[in-house]
């Protein structure tokens, strides 16, 4: 599954020492089936390359941003 893939991929880059928040990584979605036909997309998570320390300050801070406006957003429960 997509979360399977994911969780493989940050173990991975944090074992080599690379921090996924200092990663470049390309997300693809994959055409995918379940057993009982339902067709979903599946995601695929690859390592292009590590951030120059520019690149990660300035990702952490469109992180900081996202996450503002996340807390603001109102949950329909």
């Amino acid at each position: 599954t997509s979360l399977k893939n994911m969780r493989q991929f940050t173990l991975k880059a944090a074992t080599q020492g690379v921090p996924y928040n200092k990663a470049l990584v390309s997300l693809e979605l994959e055409k995918a089936q379940s057993k009982e036909g339902q067709v979903y997309g599946k995601c695929t998570v690859r390592f292009l390359r590590k951030l120059t320390p520019e690149e990660a300050r300035r990702a952490t801070g469109f992180y900081e941003m996202c996450a503002t406006f996340a807390a603001k957003m109102p949950v329909n429960e």
